[in-house]
């Protein structure tokens, strides 16, 4: 039996961003992007960022994390970020879209999460 949850707040200078992408609101999400960024001054001193709708379960995707750290996270780090989720995706065909437009909704969704958490870090 769970009698509590602790969730730490978020150290200073942390970021957010997340998004999700469904057809319609209550649906499951095809693609969801979540990113917390820890900012030291302008630059990236510590991310996580994790994705869902890619594979068969949702992961965090360490390969990105290391991509951003010491960053500004400016556009050309943000598109690096996206090409390694294109790279990364194995998203399933179904009815709702063939895999390789699933994995170009996913990128683009990680975009959005990461521009979100750096227009953020602006104040």
């Amino acid at each position: 039996m769970v009698t509590g949850v602790f969730v730490p707040t978020a150290a200073p200078g942390t970021t957010y961003g997340y998004r999700r992408f469904s057809y319609r609101d209550g649906e499951f999400p095809m693609a969801i992007a979540g990113a917390v960024l820890g900012w030291r001054g302008d630059k990236c001193a510590r991310a996580r960022v994790s994705m869902g709708g890619i594979a068969g379960h949702p992961r965090r995707l360490e390969e990105v994390e290391t991509q951003l750290e010491g960053t500004a996270v400016e556009t050309e780090d943000i598109e690096q970020a996206a090409a390694i989720v294109a790279e990364l995706a194995e998203p399933n065909a179904d009815v709702r879209g063939s895999s390789e437009w699933k994995t170009k909704v996913a990128a683009e969704y990680m975009r959005r999460a990461l521009f979100t958490a750096k227009e953020a870090a602006k104040g």
